[in-house]
């Protein structure tokens, strides 16, 4: 096979029909239990405090 037949060429993927069925896991997906979260708040302010933030359970 010649090297310009390779350059450009269509390649199956294997994951490609799971993805396209909607079966595709991602990491975003996977929830174990005990998970925690994190928010880091800035000020939009150059020299600002921050001294109050809004809890949410």
């Amino acid at each position: 096979m010649a090297l310009s037949q390779q350059v450009g060429a269509r390649v199956r993927r294997r994951e490609d029909p799971r993805l396209v069925a909607g079966a595709g896991r991602y990491l975003d997906d996977h929830r174990p239990p005990g998970l925690l979260y994190a928010v880091f708040v800035r000020s939009y302010l150059a020299n600002a405090r921050v001294t109050t933030l809004p809890a949410s359970p």
